[in-house]
């Protein structure tokens, strides 16, 4: 199983939060993690917000970024293609969703078409989101 983590499950990995242990139990259990490549900055935004209002220390920031940059080398990153742009036109015109929820969405279903002997899985705590990934027939982690 690959399973394809939007930001919100991105950040359960690194920060201790409702449904974090989720997370990260499936990560260990997952042959891959698959991320979009907006992921990237959106995780630091994420971390560097917390520092900002304080629910993390500077120096529990940086190791928090350094440990994401050393695993993201070995995440499956799922690049914005014209092909990509069409999907989250599609979901966006058949889902009430917000464009990057659609744009994770998305990844996880073109990764799924590219992987078709692959069992990918998706993880997002957005509600919307994971209802629209339901109705897309994805799998939703956690369940």
């Amino acid at each position: 199983m690959i399973l394809y983590c939007d930001t919100s499950a991105l950040v359960k990995c690194y920060c201790r939060e409702e449904g974090s242990d989720a997370v990260l139990d499936l990560r260990r259990k997952a042959e891959a993690t698959a991320v979009s490549v907006v992921g990237y900055s959106e995780l630091h935004s994420a971390i560097n917000r917390k520092r900002r209002d304080g629910d993390l220390s500077a120096r529990d920031a940086e190791r928090i970024l350094r440990e994401f940059d050393v695993d993201w080398e070995g995440c499956i990153r799922v690049e914005i293609t014209p092909g990509l742009n069409m999907i989250v036109a599609r979901l966006l015109k058949t889902h009430p969703l917000r464009a990057f929820d659609a744009l994770h969405l998305a990844s996880a279903l073109l990764l799924r078409t590219r992987m078709p002997q692959t069992y990918v899985s998706f993880s997002g705590f957005d509600d919307r989101q994971r209802m629209a990934a339901k109705r897309e027939r994805l799998t939703v982690m956690p369940g």
